[in-house]
């Protein structure tokens, strides 16, 4: 028994992987002989009788066929009733793939971390902001599926997904400081469904240091609250500078500490 290669779409056609839900299969029996099919996926039947003409050449399609894995086997009887084989399958499976989901793309691989940070958030490039102006990204797909990575909506080339759907990607476009381009990414599965646009992710590139002014003290005690005087031998220094940057205090050229600034840049 074979699916006919017309019927089996996608990258390969003998992979038995296609978006045909009414797939056709051919093989050779006994002339005249009556071959039955039987097609099974969990609790599912669907039995399709054909006769094979006076070659022995039979042809059988069976109604719509649901998304999924199916087991397929072929039995034959001749004219005078009798059951000449036992009954042969398919292999490997038919599987039945008529949709793909959009890819993801999941980090940007030359993400710069930091000590002292998030370092595993960053590490990992889930923030999408970079001191790198070559960018190369990572994602997941189908196994086997072909990605197009797009900036800005212009495609920068295709990769194929490996076996656990991993896949990435390098955009050969040197990014200028403050850049933020937008990458989108499409699959085409093994079956040959195209899915629709992933989830954009805007990448930050920031080459420039942020700067750290100190606005004051707690607290600054006497007859004025922003003289710099104070008989508090506890200090507590605040300032402001980048959102999420990590700011270190000196005092007389030694470190004092560091701190995280929050989404305001205090």
């Amino acid at each position: 028994i074979a699916l006919e290669t017309t019927s089996d779409s996608g990258v390969s056609n003998s992979d038995h992987i296609t978006q045909d839900t009414t797939p056709t299969f051919t093989a050779t029996a006994e002339p005249n002989a009556e071959v039955t099919l039987t097609f099974t996926k969990g609790a599912t039947v669907v039995v399709v009788t054909v006769t094979a003409n006076g070659s022995g050449v039979w042809s059988a399609t069976p109604g719509v066929l649901a998304q999924g894995t199916w087991t397929v086997t072929a039995k034959q009887t001749d004219l005078a009733g009798n059951g000449l084989s036992a009954a042969a399958t398919l292999a490997p499976t038919l599987i039945i793939d008529t949709a793909a989901a959009p890819p993801a793309i999941t980090a940007v691989i030359t993400d710069s971390a930091r000590a002292g940070s998030d370092a595993a958030s960053l590490a990992s490039g889930s923030d999408f902001r970079t001191n790198d102006t070559t960018l190369t990204l990572r994602g997941t797909a189908e196994p086997g599926a072909t990605v197009e990575l797009r900036r800005n909506g212009t495609s920068l080339g295709t990769v194929v997904a490996d076996v656990v759907g991993g896949w990435t990607l390098s955009d050969a476009l040197v990014q200028a400081d403050g850049a933020t381009p937008m990458y989108t990414a499409v699959q085409t599965d093994v079956a040959g469904n195209l899915s629709g646009l992933s989830t954009g992710r805007t990448v930050t590139v920031d080459l420039t240091a942020p700067l750290a002014v100190i606005s004051g003290f707690a607290s600054d005690t006497g007859s004025s609250a922003s003289d710099g005087i104070t008989n508090d031998r506890t200090l507590v220094i605040t300032g402001t500078t980048e959102a999420g940057a990590l700011v270190t205090v000196f005092i007389d050229g030694s470190v004092l500490g560091t701190a995280l600034a929050n989404g305001s840049g205090a």
